[in-house]
């Protein structure tokens, strides 16, 4: 791979990665919630599944994924299963928070206690590795610009490369999502907005695992 193919896959997979998705909502839930050091914790997650990914497709994982119907419906089910409780567990936690006693204004303010950094972290990469869609980026865009004559072996070298890439320019623009939402959190925090944001979020999570649970196997 030269430097112009490199800079061509950093400039698609750029593209792709500022579209809104599971990981955007992930991370700006926990912003929100946590505050913009758990938002940033989120997105080094689900950036470090893009290089799993990579390896994976690299290795033919994900060629096996996406070959077998069975394999591929249970992950399909297994990440819409997490979106649907992650939205279930959001919509909750609005409802208890509206018939929660009245408490200071600094109280209601004040952040939630935040679980450990290594969960976070870790369910933002679980987050990545269920969405059967980014197998498939991986799967067919490794082919335009990794050579593939070598077999796994000489692929697994650059699908690496490529998957830092792609985790670069995850870890940066979400990191980048995580600190303006941080900027606002002070606002999103308080008990009315917070209830309507928990809803919002939890209906995008929601929506999302039933559209990936009838997501049909390419």
């Amino acid at each position: 791979m030269g430097v112009g193919e490199l800079a061509a896959f950093a400039a698609i997979n750029l593209v792709i990665t500022m579209v809104p998705g599971i990981d955007t909502a992930l991370v700006m839930r926990n912003s929100v919630k946590y505050g913009t050091r758990y938002g940033v914790l989120t997105a080094l997650g689900t950036s470090t599944g893009q290089i799993i990914q990579a390896s994976a497709a690299a290795l033919g994982l994900s060629a096996i994924l996406l070959q077998s119907a069975l394999a591929f419906e249970i992950v399909k089910y297994l990440g819409a299963a997490y979106l649907v409780v992650l939205g279930v567990l959001a919509l909750l936690a609005s409802r208890k928070k509206r018939g929660a006693p009245a408490a200071s204004e600094a109280e209601d303010e004040a952040p939630v206690v935040a679980p450990s950094a290594v969960r976070v972290v870790g369910l933002g990469v679980l987050t990545s590795l269920t969405n059967p869609k980014v197998a498939l980026f991986w799967l067919s865009i490794l082919p335009q610009f990794a050579d593939v004559g070598g077999g796994p072996t000489a692929m697994l070298p650059q699908a690496l490369l490529l998957g830092l890439i792609s985790f670069a320019n995850g870890a940066l623009w979400m990191s980048l999502v995580a600190t303006l939402i941080g900027r606002v959190a002070a606002f999103l925090r308080r008990p009315r907005v917070r209830r309507i944001q928990e809803r919002v979020i939890g209906g995008i999570f929601i929506g999302l695992g039933v559209r990936l649970a009838v997501e049909k196997a390419p």
